[in-house]
């Protein structure tokens, strides 16, 4: 639907350019009009929208019946009307904002520190309109990043309203998912005395994020804004803006939350994460009806189903079952050479090593970009050359994968790097595991991320055995028993590639894993709190990646 409408889509330019042709135009109670007017039209257009509004307020307000539900989505609709109206009128310069301003005091120290600082913020209220403030320190640079827009014209248009109406002293960043450049430019900013603004009550698409407790219930919150801060050495300051009438916002400022620097980051960061969660629930808290987070937030957490619902669930599970035979039968057939794309932040031939990525059952290879895996890999060895390739099931029902990775990707690097290393997640871990058994002078090392490791009943046979270190394959013909046999010889022997393994406490394949455990050096082995997941695969490859993994030099 997004690319059908284009910018005539929801959140497509035409809309931004015809909501600022309205508040420009019309008088006051015009405004009002065109408010009400619109306000309803979503509301009775927007049906997914007004599903998410309810579930996450009844998060934070309880249940409540049909009418008081939708008095509260209209409600929540109506405000951010008028926080965009009052938006677009103020950066058209028709109207100023009368700012208030709690805790001006922790404000105006800040902006007299020459230490940076990052503002956390949320989708309450006009949270932009701090920029506007008179007091914002107008010598200072303030880096504002948002999420990226689906149409390019309509970020052109917010990009230079903001720059004419706050000054040159801001700059507006529009980011994709882990942004590694971004995040530099953000990091030199900070160092500098720099601001950088950022909404932290919800992950982008692909972003890392750490699972903090919101109302009592666990939810993905952004770690960007914690690990901006942590890596700069700044505080974070929690900001938020509430809408009190016309033309009149309350800016809060909150206590500044320092983050530690032990040695341990991951532990670091969950704390920081959870400071601003609880910032940001007390703000919700405050004012319901002006958090604008039209995602479910929550929709895993289900109410007990009725026996209606759960027949309901049992037709649906019926149909999914009768589509996935069809998918089945229409399976990706193997191609030569294997499709991959490819990413560095240098010329080729000044690259020393190469990393192959290996997805998922379910997954492209264009979502290691997505997801942040790229980036992680080049932001912390800058002299590499990714290959994300398209190893879908196909090549491992015809059990052609490893010919195909050594044949297309292995032998044309041959003697072009001095470390070849293969990242693999889920399904992508046993191809990755399995090149480093058959071919191991050719690899320097694997990097596993919840791989899948073989079916339950080997599992269970290697389990069963008491470990790897006892078992004996009961079928010599079993690839992946073959698999399995080989890594534990060089395991014995302490030969081959350099094998490290992360996967989630909570993943359906961590037995597994435990099993393989058993054979690798501690060290090289990581388990974090999660499931089987991006996020939690991000945090892993961080941590290998500070043990180690990726570079031959470290021991």
């Amino acid at each position: 639907m997004k690319r059908l409408l284009g910018r005539f889509y929801v959140t497509g330019s035409f809309w931004y350019r015809f909501h600022l042709w309205g508040v420009s135009v019309l008088p006051n109670w015009g405004v009002r009009v065109f408010i009400t007017l619109f306000t309803t039209f979503f509301f009775v257009a927007l049906r997914r929208i007004r599903k998410a509004i309810a579930k996450n307020l009844e998060v934070v307000l309880g249940p409540c019946g049909w009418w008081e539900r939708q008095k509260r989505i209209y409600r929540t609709m109506w405000n951010l009307a008028w926080c965009l109206s009052e938006r677009y009128e103020r950066l058209s310069g028709r109207r100023e904002t009368c700012l208030t301003i709690t805790g001006e005091e922790i404000w105006r120290r800040k902006l007299a520190s020459p230490e940076g600082f990052v503002i956390a913020t949320a989708h309450i209220g006009a949270w932009e309109t701090a920029l506007f403030n008179p007091a914002a320190g107008k010598e200072r640079m303030i880096h504002v990043v948002r999420e990226e827009e689906m149409d390019e014209e309509g970020q052109d248009l917010m990009r230079r309203l903001v720059q004419n109406a706050a000054g040159e002293h801001v700059k507006m960043h529009f980011v994709r998912a882990d942004d590694a450049r971004l995040a530099g430019e953000l990091l030199i900013a900070l160092r500098k005395g720099g601001v950088v603004a950022v909404q932290g009550d919800r992950p982008r698409s692909g972003g890392r994020s750490v699972t903090a407790k919101l109302f009592d219930r666990e939810l993905e919150i952004p770690m960007g804004p914690a690990a901006l801060a942590r890596a700069a050495g700044v505080e974070i300051v929690p900001l938020f803006c509430f809408r009190r009438g016309r033309m009149d916002v309350e800016v809060v400022v909150r206590e500044p939350i320092r983050p530690s620097r032990s040695g341990d980051r991951a532990g670091d960061l969950e704390v920081v994460v959870q400071r601003l969660a609880t910032e940001i629930e007390w703000a919700i808290r405050r004012s319901p009806f002006q958090w604008f987070c039209f995602r479910d937030l929550w929709s895993g957490a289900r109410r007990p189903p009725s026996a209606r619902r759960r027949a309901r669930a049992a037709v649906v599970t019926i149909a999914l079952l009768s589509l996935l035979a069809g998918a089945c039968a229409a399976l990706r057939r193997p191609v030569a050479p294997m499709p991959m794309l490819s990413y560095s932040n240098t010329e080729p031939e000044r690259a020393d090593k190469l990393v192959v990525l290996l997805p998922g059952r379910r997954s492209r290879p264009e979502a290691f970009d997505r997801y942040g895996v790229v980036g992680t890999i080049l932001e912390a060895h800058p002299r590499t050359t990714v290959v994300a390739v398209d190893s879908h099931l196909g090549y491992y029902r015809a059990g052609t994968i490893r010919d195909r990775l050594r044949e297309d990707v292995l032998e044309p690097a041959r003697g072009r790097y001095s470390e070849v290393w293969l990242v693999g997640t889920s399904l992508g871990g046993i191809g990755a595991l399995s090149m480093a058994a058959k071919y191991p002078d050719e690899i320097t090392g694997a990097v596993l991320l919840a791989p899948y490791l073989g079916p339950k009943k080997l599992i269970d046979e290697i389990a069963a055995a008491g470990g790897a270190g006892a078992w004996q394959p009961s079928d010599d013909e079993d690839v992946l028993a073959d698999v399995w046999r080989r890594i534990r010889d060089q395991s014995e022997i302490g030969d081959g590639p350099r094998l490290y393994l992360g996967f989630g406490r909570e993943d359906r394949l961590a037995d597994a894993n435990r099993l393989l455990a058993e054979l690798l050096p501690q060290e090289w082995v990581v388990e974090l709190p999660g499931g089987h997941r991006w996020s939690v695969w991000i945090e892993l490859l961080d941590s290998l990646i500070d043990r180690g993994a990726l570079d031959a030099r470290l021991e």
